[in-house]
């Protein structure tokens, strides 16, 4: 895998957005430079969303895959405006998703995917596919492959960022650099943040990019974990795979 041309950007976070973007309660993220174009959630409403990807620059009809982590608004808010500009995409989701969603997208002309397995995306990105033992809320991840290790991206990793990262690790067989998006722990006990984050270290992760539904306390327990592998993941960064294999962080 050729990481140099791999870039991931944060479309919608709820952190303060580079520019003119515009910050709200979403997660949404863009992969270029693998063979699709795909996009993972797509934040919690139409205009913010669409907004934010005009004034990046980004063109719907360059979007190849869109990859829903898990059926809560703030991650399916923007999909049925990205339809209506390009509606020939196609859309992944989990078995435990709503009927009205899926109908939702046929109906604009995507086509639906549901996923339980892990499931290649394409070649270099799989969805890590449903993770909801012991009662947790469905979700999915993304799995980024690279010459030097995987990058993880997740929406709000409600079964558990340590859970998710230990099936990328066991899935690619080999290291996990990175895990990027929301880790939902913003009402989690700082003990309890300090022991994930030195458990995603000994999984072998160098660096992470917490957001949205991980809380401003907790991403700053990860911030000092990990030091210069903290990365800053709000709405306009770039991040660059190529730099994190290379032990770069800007």
């Amino acid at each position: 895998m050729a990481e140099d041309r791999l870039k991931i950007t944060v479309i919608c976070d709820n952190t303060g957005g580079d520019g003119d973007l515009t910050s709200s309660w979403g997660f949404a993220c863009l992969i270029q430079g693998l063979e699709s174009t795909i996009l993972f959630d797509t934040g919690d409403e139409g205009p913010t969303f669409m907004g934010n990807l005009t004034r990046l620059g980004v063109a719907p009809e360059s979007i190849d895959a869109v990859v829903l982590s898990h059926d809560h608004w703030d991650h399916t808010g923007g999909l049925a405006d990205l339809l209506d500009a390009h509606a020939a995409a196609t859309v992944y989701v989990l078995p435990s998703f709503s009927n009205k969603l899926g109908d939702a997208a046929r109906r604009a002309g995507a086509d639906v995917i549901t996923v339980a397995a892990p499931t290649e995306i394409c070649p270099g990105a799989w969805s890590l596919g449903d993770l909801s033992g012991g009662g947790k809320i469905a979700e999915q991840s993304l799995l980024i492959e690279t010459g030097g290790g995987a990058i993880v991206v997740t929406g709000c990793a409600h079964p558990g960022i340590v859970g998710i990262v230990e099936r990328a690790v066991a899935k690619v067989g080999g290291d996990v650099v990175a895990a990027l998006g929301g880790f939902h722990l913003f009402e989690t006990d700082e003990d309890v943040v300090r022991g994930i984050a030195m458990r995603l270290e000994e999984l072998g992760v160098r660096f992470v990019g917490p957001c949205h539904c991980t809380g401003e306390r907790s991403a700053q327990l990860f911030s000092e974990v990990f030091g210069d592998g903290f990365v800053s993941c709000h709405a306009g960064a770039v991040i660059e795979p190529a730099d994190l294999v290379a032990g770069r962080t800007g």
